[in-house]
């Protein structure tokens, strides 16, 4: 027997005349963000789905064990775009990014350090300490940014949907033989999510996002989980992937790390990394709103040189960031060269927060919303990072750090030739 709450419009004074928060929804938000945050173990299959934005493919399906860390927290600087601390998982599906294909994943990954996959064309099975830029880097980014529902893989579970000014329950629906409550939220820019909650164990079944894009579009990006099997007891030692007959196993073991006595010294300038898209590439189309009105697209950006400087406002270090573009601004021309901040991660839809960090950091360029998919398509694993494309629109540089004005000026001057 499905359950249905009748919902109930509670009006705060202080808040705007149109917010209408329903009470029995919110609680389950609760409810399912405290299931969530309760997991040790769990086993579960998700297919995941993108649609519209020019036709970008970004999905896939695979089955997923999942240990969910004892505590989650965003690292600043770290190489890894999600909030993720120590993670366990172990994954075997597919997925597909339409700048680079499909990919067959069997992947592991035990408490960030050590990551095992399986590459079928070469018959072996490897196991090596989780490095930037390496095929395990590549699988595991993949498990994280494109299958993974986001909720998962939050600090607080919901948060964003909680502090929205509209929370309804819909009409309960069967995903997957489960019977769920299902709620719909309205953020402040018009975002849509859907959420579908198991009546059994709390825990989501559908996660939707639906925003606004340019000309009368929408992307629509979908998370459908099913087949959940909890699991209280589980441990690292059962995230595992068995060698197939045939194939060999081959294990690099992590190398020491460096005293400080015999460590290099850090170079006075961030150098450019080994992230984001190869030079010469062909970068994603984008499809972004601007806070303040406008867009970011291939119009905005057309025969100019482009730096994007992709920033969070959960990493601190976004503002040593902005400086740096913002200074660069100061020193071409601004019908040559476009330069653009990319809101990404938790609180990015805001355009109040957004509009915030532009004042903080007294920037005249401007800065785009909700860049999470945009993140995905260059590459980014970690905040800030800035990618500078020339005016073919192809990778001139990627920087997973904070580039300096001069830097910048430099890589830009060479793109403009």
């Amino acid at each position: 027997m499905l359950r249905y709450i009748a919902p109930a419009i509670v009006c705060i004074a202080a808040a705007p005349l149109f917010a209408q928060v329903d009470d029995q929804a919110k609680t389950l938000l609760k409810e399912s963000g405290a299931a969530i945050k309760s997991l040790k173990g769990v086993t579960f299959t998700v297919t995941a789905n993108t649609q519209g934005a020019g036709g970008m493919t970004l999905g896939g399906n695979a089955t997923i064990t999942y240990l969910r860390p004892a505590s989650i927290a965003h690292t600043p600087g770290s190489a890894t775009p999600v909030n993720l601390a120590s993670p366990t998982f172990m994954a075997e599906g597919m997925s597909e990014v339409a700048t680079e294909g499909k990919l067959n994943i069997r992947v592991a990954l035990v408490e960030n350090q050590m990551v095992t996959w399986i590459d079928e064309a070469a018959k072996t099975v490897f196991q090596k300490p989780l490095m930037p830029k390496t095929d395990g880097d590549k699988f595991v980014n993949r498990v994280r940014t494109v299958l993974f529902p986001p909720p998962v893989l939050e600090a607080e579970p919901f948060e964003k949907e909680l502090r929205a000014t509209k929370i309804s329950i819909d009409e309960p629906q069967m995903i997957g033989g489960e019977a769920c409550d299902v709620v719909k939220i309205i953020t402040d820019n018009k975002s849509e999510h859907t959420v579908a909650i198991s009546q059994k164990d709390k825990l989501p079944r559908v996660y939707q996002i639906s925003r606004p894009v340019g000309n009368n579009q929408s992307l629509v990006r979908r998370w459908e989980v099913s087949n959940v099997k909890i699991n209280a007891a589980a441990t690292a030692k059962d995230i595992t992937l068995k060698t197939p007959d045939g194939f060999k196993f081959v294990k690099e073991e992590a190398k020491p790390v460096e005293t400080a006595a015999t460590a290099p010294k850090a170079p006075a300038t961030p150098t450019m990394a080994q992230g984001g898209l190869a030079v010469g590439t062909v970068a994603p189309a984008l499809d972004l709103k601007l806070a303040g009105g406008g867009d970011l697209n291939a119009t905005t950006t057309a025969g100019s040189v482009t730096v994007l400087g992709f920033w969070s406002p959960l990493v601190p270090a976004s503002s040593e960031m902005a400086k740096s573009l913002q200074g660069l601004s100061g020193k071409v021309d601004a019908k040559s060269v476009k330069i653009f901040a990319i809101a990404c991660r938790e609180g990015s839809d805001e355009e109040p927060r957004v509009q915030k960090f532009i004042a903080d950091n007294k920037l005249t360029i401007r800065s785009a919303l909700n860049g999470d998919t945009a993140a995905t398509g260059f590459n980014v694993r970690g905040f800030p990072s800035v990618a500078v494309l020339n005016k073919e629109g192809k990778i001139a540089a990627f920087f997973e750090s904070i580039p300096s004005v001069d830097a910048l000026k430099a890589v830009v001057d060479a793109a403009s030739k």
